[in-house]
């Protein structure tokens, strides 16, 4: 139902607020979609042997790289994979948001793009 849907998209926000109309922008109830469920079901089984496969060549990036993550994130946390990506890469830079939970993007925009900034920058990009 629409309510399991909301309590998902609360969950993944959490403790910060759902932007209005947020799940029918992003369209979250096709999710429920038995194709959906199944993709869906079969990335999260694959990921972390995805992972393990891909972090062994992390000391091997060279680009800069800017991590952002909310030090309220429940969905994935901090010390999951970026502080283990910061400590491996010589080139990462990490900003943890205090209070800021999986989506960053919505509940800190100014300091995601900054960020982005900071990478083009480091880059010479800017």
């Amino acid at each position: 139902p629409k309510s399991t849907v909301d309590r998902a998209i609360a969950e993944i926000f959490a403790p910060n607020p759902v932007p209005d109309g947020y799940a029918s922008y992003v369209g979250a109830e096709l999710t429920l979609r038995q194709g959906s469920l199944l993709a869906n079901a079969q990335q999260v089984a694959n990921l972390k042997p995805y992972l393990e496969k891909m972090a062994p060549l992390y000391p091997g990036l060279n680009q800069p790289i800017e991590i952002v993550h909310g030090d309220a994130d429940t969905t994935v946390g901090l010390d999951i994979h970026s502080r283990r990506m910061v400590r491996k890469v010589p080139s990462a830079r990490l900003t943890v948001l205090k209070d800021v939970g999986h989506m960053p993007h919505h509940a800190a925009p100014d300091q995601v793009v900054a960020a982005i900034d900071r990478a083009a920058a480091r880059a010479g990009l800017r």
